[in-house]
């Protein structure tokens, strides 16, 4: 809820000498990035939470990806437990998600998210030697 994973601070902060000496995309997974069938301002207003989000986080490890991407991810009602389930729904209600808990629902846009690695990868020659031939 308005930022990332403590375990993702810490892994950037040990790392960060590591990460600043090789391209990196930063995935964002966030419900706020999910925009399909939202009006206009719930999209703008979604997607200027997740820039925020965005940029504390990289504010606080002093890390800049050589890309970024937002993905949507997914709602996992089964996963979660009662109180976080509760909680879920409530925010997905009020952002116009689907509150059904008795299924889980994947929001991500895979063929965009293949398009922009897939961009990332050509244009970045280090990304290209690491990645091993089929």
């Amino acid at each position: 809820m308005g930022r990332f994973e403590p375990e993702m601070m810490r892994f950037v902060k040990r790392y960060l000498a590591e990460l600043r000496r090789i391209p990196t995309v930063f995935l964002a997974v966030s419900l706020a990035a999910f925009n399909a069938g939202r009006p206009f301002e719930k999209r703008a207003a979604a997607q200027t939470t997740v820039e925020k989000t965005t940029a504390a986080f990289f504010a606080q490890t002093g890390w800049t990806p050589s890309r970024i991407e937002a993905v949507a991810g997914a709602l996992s009602y089964s996963r979660y437990g009662f109180l976080t389930r509760w909680i879920m729904k409530r925010i997905a209600g009020k952002e116009g998600l689907p509150v059904d808990t008795t299924q889980d629902y994947e929001f991500t846009d895979w063929p965009r998210l293949d398009r922009a690695i897939g961009e990332w990868m050509a244009g970045s020659p280090s990304a290209r030697a690491a990645t091993p031939s089929a």
